[in-house]
């Protein structure tokens, strides 16, 4: 979906994303983190 709307698609390890993580549609070239503080991070520095 983030990719559809022009976002940069992430995985946040929070919640549900650990379920999402197993799932093998998920596409491995999205960056996976485990807390919100180091995905803004990633965001932020624009990488």
């Amino acid at each position: 979906a983030a990719s559809a709307a022009g976002a940069t698609p992430v995985l946040v390890k929070t919640g549900k994303g650990s379920a999402t993580l197993a799932d093998p549609a998920l596409d491995p070239a999205v960056p996976v983190f485990n807390d919100l503080y180091s995905t803004v991070d990633f965001l932020l520095k624009g990488q």
